[in-house]
């Protein structure tokens, strides 16, 4: 009886802190703890802060010990977790994830059980592309947390590309540019293009000329299920397979074949869900995020090897990059 009880309060302890970080962080209350210890009164501020409800909030928090109470001066603390929770980086991760419109749709998460739906198919929403380009707040967001999850595995993405002989590289779907801003600084002889939909490009554009990279990295408006520009020796695409249903993947991956000479290589990162591989339970969550919001997955080594066999590709090796992975295959 007791196990029963203390895995139900830590899931519902779970939702909870669901609603109310992202609104202590909305609070700025996460970074002003760290700067110092503070009573509720300071964190308040004299603004419209349920005092009380604050204190509880925060003793909701150090149960994960995001937080500590000194009763003796009454004065909350920051602890050595605080700062998953603050700064701008924590706030982009926190912000996209735990939007209303994301939450809302995982109430429903059980219930795809019977069905090939998206919990917003199964609800009566419009899925999340569609929604995105009509809430563009939101959709502001939605890129600020890809730049995000872009930064955390970067560096390992960055060193695990095998670019050897690559001299063109194209990132497809490649956003703001973020990953490919990091590999024209590593590899400043090589020559880059970022492929987005014409809804995205002027911010990829604007953070290109910021870092004075403009004569390193082109940009290209258009869509990867139309075309793809054939001007390039290797194709790359972050978390842009992992979207897409079987075949959808097919249209994108041929798609890619035919701007590529035999030869040519592809990289594709994306989670690769293996047990017994680097960060197993991480991709497991990845997986569901994909099945829930999109009808997607992440995949297995033989299901990428498979996707690229029957699209003109040989696939050659996996590396692992942190909580992602790096599929390599070449052109045939």
């Amino acid at each position: 009886m007791s196990e029963v009880f203390a895995l139900a309060g830590e899931i519902r302890v779970a939702i909870m802190l669901a609603s109310v970080i992202p609104v202590l962080m909305r609070e700025k209350i996460p970074d002003r703890l760290i700067e110092s210890p503070k009573s509720v009164a300071e964190l308040a501020e004299n603004k419209t802060i349920n005092c009380d409800r604050l204190h509880r909030f925060l003793q909701l928090v150090e149960v994960k010990g995001l937080a500590k109470y000194d009763a003796d001066t009454k004065l909350w603390h920051s602890t050595e977790k605080t700062a998953a929770i603050a700064g701008q980086f924590a706030n982009d991760i926190w912000t996209w994830m735990f939007s209303r419109y994301t939450q809302e749709g995982f109430l429903d998460l059980g219930e795809l059980l019977y069905s090939e739906k998206t919990v917003y198919e199964y609800s009566g929403k419009k899925p999340i592309f569609e929604y995105l380009k009509e809430n563009l707040d939101l959709f502001k967001k939605f890129q600020d947390a890809m730049k995000a999850f872009t930064k955390i595995n970067g560096d390992a993405i960055e060193r695990g590309l095998d670019l050897e002989g690559c001299n063109k590289i194209l990132d497809v779907g490649g956003g703001d540019g973020t990953l490919t801003i990091g590999l024209a600084k590593r590899y400043p002889d090589k020559k880059f293009g970022v492929y987005e939909i014409p809804e995205v490009v002027h911010m990829t554009n604007e953070n290109i000329a910021s870092e004075g990279l403009s004569q390193n990295i082109e940009t290209i408006p258009g869509s990867m299920f139309e075309s793809i520009p054939h001007s390039f020796d290797s194709i790359l695409m972050k978390n842009i397979i992992h979207d897409w249903r079987d075949n959808d993947c097919k249209t994108i991956l041929s798609n890619c074949r035919k701007a590529l000479t035999p030869g040519g290589k592809l990289f594709i990162i994306d989670a690769v869900v293996e047990r017994g591989h680097s960060a197993f339970s991480i991709k497991v969550l990845k997986d569901i995020s994909m099945m829930a919001q999109l009808g997607s997955k992440e995949r297995t080594t033989e299901e990428f090897r498979n996707l690229l066999e029957e699209t003109g590709f040989r696939f050659e090796k996996v590396t692992s990059a942190g909580t992602d992975d790096i599929v390599q295959a070449i052109a045939i």
